[in-house]
């Protein structure tokens, strides 16, 4: 007997429920998702004689600068030989789409920081094709911290194994943030490192770089973690001063007047959202 053999036809809620909390999202979330996605690229990691010495992931944070992880571009003389492979990721018919490859250009900007794992560069405006790289857009970085909470649940995009574009949409709960660190559930793999962490609102909350292990057993795998946003937003403000060559402060002053206008954030504690989050609430609602 089929459950609709049994209920009231005129109880229009006892075929649908919603379970615990709600997953139901706007499908204009998926298409969201794939207009960010275009940021995200493969690097491919090449030494002095061409040699293919691996793949990590990284995604534009600026018109010319681009984010990866320290332990996948560790050195300016690395990053002059990597390429950022866009696009490479089947279409609806599993057919793959003509990869668009661009290279870097430490020499103008690479700042690195092995505490955070992080890698700022520069990409060359125009690949040697004459695609411009504004074609692919860029993933702004907001400073606040509290853009994910422990409990709620992020998305990955990334290059596992060094393939195609991937996504995490399944198991993505957030157990653990710290001061400087989100750890999660999502899945990823090797060729992942660099790989943007999204919440629901498709904000960039951290930068994916490593697996957590058991303490108890280094062979079990627990978590997934990435770089806080903030943290590395506020070591780049610091960093700034230090910059002596013009052209490369006047990029990094583009990156920090997007994501920190008028002046330098100060970090909220975890979980504590700014008045500014509140603008426009209009308080409680018996009628909801």
């Amino acid at each position: 007997m089929t459950r609709s053999s049994i209920i009231n036809h005129h109880d229009n809620l006892a075929i649908e429920r919603i379970i615990n909390k709600s997953d139901l999202f706007p499908i204009a979330h998926l298409q969201a998702g794939l207009d960010v996605s275009k940021a995200v690229c493969r690097i491919a990691i090449r030494g002095k004689n061409g040699q293919l010495e691996g793949y990590g992931t990284g995604f534009l944070v600026s018109p010319n600068l681009l984010l990866t992880n320290n332990h996948v571009l560790e050195t300016a003389e690395s990053a002059m030989y990597a390429v950022a492979e866009f696009n490479y990721q089947d279409d609806v018919h599993f057919m793959p789409l003509e990869i668009i490859s661009f290279r870097l250009d430490p020499r103008l900007f690479f700042i690195t920081n092995e505490a955070l794992d992080f890698t700022l560069v520069a990409v060359e405006p125009n690949n040697s094709n004459a695609v411009p790289l504004a074609n692919f857009g860029y993933l702004p970085l907001l400073p606040k911290p509290g853009k994910i909470l422990e409990g709620e649940y992020v998305t990955i995009i990334q290059h596992p194994n060094g393939g195609p574009k991937a996504i995490t949409i399944r198991e993505n709960e957030v157990k653990f943030i710290s001061s400087d660190f989100v750890q999660y559930v999502s899945d990823t793999e090797p060729g992942s490192s660099g790989s943007p962490v999204f919440n629901d609102q498709w904000m960039v909350v951290s930068l994916h770089h490593a697996g957590i292990p058991d303490p108890n057993d280094n062979n079990v795998w627990i978590a997934n973690e990435g770089i806080r946003i903030s943290s590395i937003i506020q070591h780049l403000s610091d960093k700034r001063v230090g910059i002596e060559n013009e052209e490369s402060r006047k990029l990094l002053d583009q990156l920090l007047s997007v994501v920190m206008p008028g002046s330098t954030a100060t970090p909220m504690e975890v979980g504590v959202l700014d008045a500014d989050w509140y603008a426009g609430a209009t308080g409680y609602n018996p009628h909801f």
